[in-house]
């Protein structure tokens, strides 16, 4: 019989993992099988756990691509607890703008 994660279309399974882990946690997560594990190589899976993390931020999917992941998770903490007092999302299209902003956060 197969495996029922081998059977829900990928797009369920980010879905359901977006909603359910937080991000803080995906990168410590050790997965066992071929479907889950490749779903958290992709950069959708993190963005879209990102944007319910951050929902003041607007993220872009370069902040998840290659090494660029590693960077932005270091720098969630600052935008976790940042208040954000106008109702626009903050705007972070790149690695660069979120370094620049968290560095300029960090010291305020």
């Amino acid at each position: 019989m197969a495996s029922l994660i081998a059977v829900l279309p990928n797009h369920v399974l980010r879905g359901s993992m977006a909603k359910f882990l937080l991000l803080s946690d995906m990168s410590r997560l050790q997965v066992a099988d071929v479907a889950t594990k490749s779903s958290l190589d992709e950069v959708g899976i993190w963005l879209e756990s990102a944007r319910v993390a951050l929902p003041e931020f607007s993220l872009s999917e370069e902040l998840f691509k290659g090494g660029a992941r590693g960077s932005f998770l270091m720098m969630l903490r600052v935008f976790r607890s940042t208040a954000v007092s106008r109702m626009d999302q903050v705007p972070l299209p790149s690695l660069a703008a979120a370094t620049k902003l968290s560095k300029l956060l960090a010291n305020a």
